[in-house]
Order: C-alpha cells, then structure tokens, then sequence
C-alpha cells in the first residue's frame, strides 16, 4: 500500500489544454471569449469518456471563476497588417473560434473608417438546428456587410448528401482564384486528419482552374503561398 501523496506522484502530470481565444481585443478590450465542444467518447466497455476539461467548462455555472493563462504562441496565424487585403477563412465545427475573433476585429475596424478588404468565411457544421454555432451573429455581420459571403456546408441535414467545406469552395473556384491573384490571404482552422488536406487539394484544383497547369504546378503554387504567409493553418488531429 502506499499514500496518497506518493500515487499522486507516480501519476504523470495533466498537460495544459489551450483554446483559440474567439474574440478581438477591439471588441473585448479586457475580456476574451472561447468556444468549445463538449467531447464523450465511447470506451471498449461500454462507458463514457468525458473530456476533462470541457466538461469542467460546460458544468460550470455562469459567473463561475476558472483559473486560466493566456499564452502567446507566436504564432502566425493573425490577419495581415494591411487591412485592405481580402481574406478567406476556412473553420468548420469549433474551428470557427479564432475566426470569429478575426470577423470582429474586421468588424470594429470598419466601423472606425477604416478601409477593410473582402471577408469571406466557409463554415461547416453537421445540422443547422445542431450546430451552428454563431449563426445569429455570423448571418447579422453578412447583413451589415462585415461578411462579404458565408458559405456554410452540412454534413449530416436529414434528407441532403453530406456536404463539406471543400464542396463550397469548389463550387466558389472562379471567385477564389480572382481573390487568390489579387493577394489575398486563407486562414483554415480544424480538424488536420481530414479536413485540413481536402481543403488543401481544393485549392490546388482551384489554383489549377481551367488553365493548362498541371496539378504538381499548382501544388507548387500552394507551397509558394505559405512560404509567403497567405496560405496559414492552425490544425489539429481529432479523434
């Protein structure tokens, strides 16, 4: 037998859960928003695994306090600095978050004047009624004209073939290109097994359009993109 304090030290340590803050320091000057799925996932005996800390979150009632940190990553995946620049943003499910941020900060911008390039989001969810998250709020910003397009694909509507994110952009091909030589940027944010390479190939077809560019040309295009910081992902295995 052995105490509690030494199994606690045999137990390795819970690593930290980072979200995408999904709110523009613009809008929120002192607070800041996150957005999450309640993950359960089946066990091989027939039980429930409850993911740790989302369920912490969803249990708990509003006005609670939770300790967090707020890292910064360094990372590139921000709006470029000339706002002037179109940008298309990719998120299906909970990779809306840090897009959302991006749709605010374009949004207090242009209600300070200033000159703000096209904004087009392509969303993903499985059913409307489900989850479509920020629908209200996303539908209000392309009536003001903060959104330039949404284009949101489902993948699970009763009586519809599944439809994805990367079916809409094809279908937008012609635009996109047009966007994509005028210099603008694409931020993509979600899921990095499936996901993340169908957009990919997407947008090597559309860089390749009706051109007689073959598809390694065009994929090398794609890599040409990134290296120039236009083409960004923050991506994440699910499972």
């Amino acid at each position: 037998e052995c105490d509690l304090a030494l199994l606690l030290s045999l137990r390795p340590l819970l690593k930290p859960r980072y979200y995408s803050i999904s709110s523009s320091p613009r809008v929120l000057a002192r607070a800041c928003s996150i957005t999450t799925a309640v993950h359960n996932s089946p066990r091989k005996d027939g039980s429930t695994f409850e993911g740790l800390c989302s369920h912490y979150l969803a249990e708990k009632p509003a006005g609670s306090q939770v300790r967090v940190v707020i890292k910064d990553t360094k990372s590139s995946f921000r709006l470029p600095e000339d706002a002037k620049k179109d940008v298309i943003l990719i998120g299906p499910g909970t990779g809306v978050a840090p897009l959302r941020g991006f749709i605010e900060e374009r949004a207090a911008l242009r209600k300070d004047d200033v000159a703000v390039g096209q904004t087009l989001l392509f969303f993903g969810c499985r059913q409307p009624a489900h989850d479509y998250l920020y629908r209200a709020e996303l539908e209000g910003h392309l009536a003001d004209g903060t959104l330039n397009a949404l284009h949101v694909a489902f993948s699970r509507e009763p009586g519809k073939p599944r439809r994805y994110v990367q079916h809409d952009l094809r279908e937008q091909s012609k635009k996109l290109r047009a966007l994509l030589q005028n210099g603008a940027y694409v931020y993509i944010c979600g899921d990095a097994r499936y996901m993340a390479p169908d957009v990919q190939t997407a947008f090597i077809e559309i860089l390749q359009g009706e051109s007689e560019m073959t598809f390694e040309q065009a994929s090398a295009a794609l890599e040409q993109l990134k290296a120039q910081g236009r083409y960004l992902q923050d991506v994440w295995a699910s499972t």
